[in-house]
């Protein structure tokens, strides 16, 4: 590694420039100078969007979709690089039911399940680390290696905390919602846990758990201990960007519209929505339609939406968004052991944990393909715009994760990627749980929203969730009289009844 030049480091980020341009640089674009008419625009090809997209196409409306980016997928995007699909995001799920799953079937995607994840301590890879023969073997005092079988057993039993987020949440559950993740962990009095822990909240929640709630965090890692306590996990074979790209191929290529970013979306009247859209081209095209759903990240939609109620845009600037960095490195040796799929590193002090991801590939590649996920602080989300200042840090990651790993390896050179990504998720905060998840939620006229941080909560089934939900709201709007259902429905709200 340490001769190779940081150009040499392939760079990925977010298509940002046209949006600082326009929104933060006060550049306004002119005049419309082409008009589109539709009966839905969906801002945003990710999951949600696409997703809210096809069960609306499903009912008969004309449906466009437009996104900023040159690819759909939004937070599961995947790049291609050295013959291999690269997760840039996310990468698993881990409820096969309700929404997902009759989508899945509905596109003829079949889940791939993913083996257990691993924990690196005092340089021994201990795999399956959950099970108790493992926890056994930990090199851990007695009372922390308890500590680790009381949380586990804890969190199996503990009724799950109900998603998508009521509005409002039940009186039993807000104070789980107000209590930090880490006040809960610490309880167990173990250090090593602790550590732990607060690199898996830091990696899937984008912060660390002294600011994460508590309700995000049992609801997450509940799912997490194993196949053996039925925990499964799966991907998609190409990873879950498989979803998106089988999603706009129902939709049809004419009705997804890529590097269009949407400027302004308002209302022309009670029952038509005009969205101002910059082409790639620089063509600027006003799209009228009966109802939008806006499935893009909500501290953009302050800069979109004039309309939105005072109350609304506090609501907004109480979300927070992580940035973060994904490394994605070649190796002819596996970083993580072959039968695992996260190998989790607390110890590191610059990334959280490192993934296989040459278990989500559809066809065998040459070599080992690991991703390294490097979560971020807001402070440093300026950084990000400096690429030398992103290429000097994935090799101080690169470094330290070799050091950890591998150290016999580190002087060797290897092909090298990242991707920046300056809002990478909605961080689940005890405020955001609290309210303003949902009234930043609410929609405004026939503008309807769809995203995970409709309730604070970054994964895959959450967006697929809302994109149905989104759905169900533009076909009440637009045929209140219609008893035609989406799809077969199961409730995924917990009862206001269940006790935390």
């Amino acid at each position: 590694m340490d001769g190779d030049g940081d150009d040499h480091i392939l760079l990925w980020r977010q298509r940002i420039e046209p949006a600082h341009r326009l929104f933060w640089k006060g550049s306004l674009p002119p005049q419309p100078n082409a008009y589109h008419r539709c009966d839905v625009l969906v801002i945003g090809a990710g999951p949600a969007g696409l997703s809210s997209a096809y069960f609306l196409q499903q009912l008969g409306y004309d449906v466009l979709v437009v996104e900023n980016e040159p690819l759909c997928g939004g937070a599961t995007r995947t790049e291609h690089w050295q013959g291999a699909h690269v997760p840039v995001g996310a990468l698993y799920f881990a409820e096969l039911s309700g929404a997902l799953q009759e989508l899945l079937q509905a596109l003829q995607l079949q889940p791939l399940p993913l083996p257990n994840d691993a924990l690196l301590l005092e340089g021994t890879i201990y795999e399956g680390f959950w099970r108790d023969s493992v926890l056994a073997e930990l090199p851990l005092p007695r009372e922390e290696r308890s500590a680790l079988w009381r949380f586990r057993t804890d969190l199996q039993t503990l009724p799950i905390p109900p998603y998508p987020l009521p509005d409002p949440l039940p009186p039993n559950w807000r104070s789980v919602a107000a209590q930090p993740a880490e006040t809960f962990v610490s309880a167990y009095g173990s250090a090593t846990l602790l550590r732990l822990l607060n690199a898996y909240s830091r990696s899937a929640m984008g912060a660390e758990l002294s600011e994460v709630s508590a309700y995000c965090f049992r609801d997450f890692y509940s799912g997490e201990f194993g196949w053996e306590f039925e925990c499964p996990r799966y991907s998609l074979p190409g990873g879950l960007a498989e979803l998106s790209r089988r999603l706009c191929e129902r939709l049809g290529t004419q009705r997804v519209r890529l590097r269009h970013l949407a400027l302004r979306c308002e209302h022309l009247s009670e029952q038509r929505v005009r969205t101002v859209c910059i082409a790639p081209e620089g063509e600027v095209l006003a799209i009228d339609a009966d109802a939008v759903v806006f499935a893009g990240q909500k501290f953009l939609a302050k800069h979109l939406i004039p309309e939105l109620p005072p109350a609304q845009q506090q609501a907004i600037l109480q979300l927070r968004y992580a940035p973060y960095l994904t490394v994605h490195v070649w190796t002819d040796f596996p970083l993580v052991p072959p039968s695992c799929f996260d190998l989790w590193v607390p110890q590191a002090q610059l990334f959280t944990d490192v993934v296989n991801a040459a278990l989500i590939q559809s066809a065998p590649v040459e070599g080992f393909l690991s991703c390294i996920y490097v979560p971020l602080a807001p402070t440093q989300r300026q950084l990000l715009l400096d690429d030398t200042a992103v290429r000097r840090l994935v090799r101080a990651v690169v470094r330290e994760a070799f050091s950890l790993l591998a150290p016999e390896r580190a002087a060797e050179s290897m092909p090298l990627a990242c991707f920046a990504w300056g809002h990478a998720m909605v961080i689940p905060t005890p405020t955001a749980l609290l309210g303003a998840a949902q009234q930043a939620a609410r929609p405004v006229g026939r503008i309807v929203f769809a995203n995970t941080d409709n309730d604070a909560s970054p994964a895959l089934e959450n967006a697929i969730e809302h994109g149905l939900r989104a759905a169900e709201t533009v076909h009440r709007l637009l045929r209140p009289h219609s008893t035609r259902p989406i799809l077969r429905r199961r409730t995924l709200v917990a009862q206001p009844s269940s006790s935390p």
